[in-house]
């Protein structure tokens, strides 16, 4: 085996880990308490702004929704137009079944007819006569 495969590079161990202060840290990077305090206040004003913006967004979004008194009627109507609507196809398969129904009995007769009268009941004008009329 190869010395380079065999040795395990292990990374540095982070400040945060190794129990550091913000002193140390502080002198490692040669920079002066004032400027790490202007830099962090920095980032914590960008973060603000951004949070800022981010409630001012989300207000916004609140302010076109519709009250909720007009949500709650729209709810009540769509439940009315639902149950309407069930209402109606009950009624449409109801009438359908009728008229199915009203067709078969048509078919029947018309059944009826042509063994009474023949293939052309239809034509025959004599049918078509009630018997009072004579």
């Amino acid at each position: 085996m190869r010395r380079a495969q065999s040795v395990r590079h292990y990374p540095r161990p982070s400040l945060a880990l190794s129990g550091a202060d913000d002193l140390s840290v502080l002198k490692e990077t040669d920079e002066s308490v004032e400027d790490v305090l202007r830099r962090q206040l920095l980032e914590k004003d960008r973060e603000n702004d951004k949070l800022q913006t981010q409630v001012q967004s989300l207000q916004a979004q609140l302010a076109q929704r519709p009250p909720l008194e007009r949500i709650q009627a729209l709810e009540k109507e769509y439940t009315n137009l639902e149950l309407l609507l069930h209402g109606t196809q009950r009624e449409n398969e109801r009438c359908m079944v009728e008229m199915e129904r009203g067709k078969a009995r048509e078919k029947m007769l018309e059944r009826e007819l042509e063994k009474l009268a023949g293939a052309n009941w239809q034509a025959s004008p004599t049918l078509l006569r009630y018997p009072a009329q004579n």
